[in-house]
């Protein structure tokens, strides 16, 4: 994780302290919170059981079948072992629903999960800092990220999922490569994203936008072709390995939300976004450019899909637009407190 070099050492350890701590809060709670539902269970997602479309998200659930296959079944034997004999790790696994037999598992996700959100907060943090055009410094950008990443607790109102950090974190460090034209790293991470969650699709047309001013180069139009192309590839790849899995290739909430749109009222959970949408367009002109592209981009077609296929009222489906939303959010207030001297980036 590359740390700004004008911030001295001393300051750069202080920052990753207050990432790592936030972090650690947000993971205790991420798996604290957890899912109930046996047919997506932690199991059956890393061995590839659970029901579709969940087990579609196989980004992190691979990795930890991967780590599994390499470590020794007895190390892994051992591992449960000590925690089945041990009181205080027996009470943890209890509190978070885990398996003693499944340890070493558990353990491997949680550390790839707390990493998923340091990476989060550090990338969504320079993502705000730019839009913000804030002074970089220890106490802005521990504040930010802090908030960044302990911000993720409002959007535990339903259950977590296994993939959910990994989006978090791609997504974000996606935005972050798209809006510093880093093309290369930008196409290594929504590489990933592809295979962690289908909503990486909308990370495309932010790129089509983003260099459309390159759009006579034959490179343009031969990385979105790939860009396109790949996506595809990924999916349908996905859907022939999981084609045995039960369930169905989407799930179908369509007259659920509309039943919530229509009774929608300032006491209803979805009335929670008018505050936020309202701080995003306030003053619309002068938001940077990319945060603009990147809202229309990633707002209402999620608010499109989660209609759809998701819950209207289940926040987590909003996590891609979350950094925009939180960036273009914080620009408004900054305004709103007669900032004068405050200069959006382009």
């Amino acid at each position: 994780m590359a740390l700004e070099p004008r911030l001295p050492l001393r300051q750069r350890a202080g920052y990753i302290f207050f990432l790592s701590v936030s972090a650690g809060i947000i993971l205790t709670l991420f798996q604290w919170r957890g899912t109930s539902d046996t047919r997506w269970s932690f199991s059956k997602m890393v061995d590839g059981t659970a029901e579709r479309p969940f087990v579609y998200r196989t980004l992190l659930p691979t990795t930890v079948r991967i780590f599994s296959f390499i470590c020794p079944k007895g190390i892994q034997s051992s591992i449960a072992t000590d925690v089945d004999q041990s009181g205080a790790l027996k009470l943890v696994f209890s509190n978070f629903g885990w398996e003693a037999s499944a340890a070493y598992q558990h353990f491997v996700a949680a550390i790839l999960m707390f990493i998923c959100f340091v990476g989060f907060g550090h990338f969504a943090t320079k993502l705000t800092l730019k839009a913000c055009g804030l002074r970089d410094s220890l106490a802005t950008r521990s504040l930010l990220a802090t908030t960044l990443i302990l911000g993720i607790f409002l959007f535990f109102n339903y259950d977590t999922n296994i993939y959910d950090p990994p989006q978090l974190f791609l997504f974000a460090l996606s935005l972050y490569f798209l809006s510093v034209s880093k093309l290369w790293q930008f196409i290594i991470s929504f590489a990933l994203c592809c295979i962690n969650k289908e909503t990486a699709f909308l990370l495309i047309p932010i790129f089509a936008v983003t260099f459309y001013r390159h759009s006579t180069s034959r490179k343009y139009w031969g990385v979105l072709s790939a860009l396109s192309g790949y996506y595809m590839l990924v999916r349908l790849s996905i859907l022939y390995v999981f084609r045995f899995n039960q369930g169905q290739v989407s799930q179908d909430h369509l007259f659920r939300n509309i039943f919530l749109l229509l009774s929608i009222s300032l006491s209803s959970p979805i009335s929670i976004w008018i505050v936020p949408i309202a701080l995003c367009i306030y003053r619309w002109s002068e938001k940077p450019d990319f945060y603009k592209v990147a809202f229309i981009c990633l707002v209402p077609p999620l608010v499109v899909v989660g209609t759809l296929f998701g819950n209207l009222d289940e926040w987590r489906i909003f996590y891609e637009a979350y950094p925009i939303v939180f960036g273009m959010a914080l620009h408004s207030l900054l305004q709103l407190k007669g900032n004068f001297g405050l200069k959006p980036a382009a």
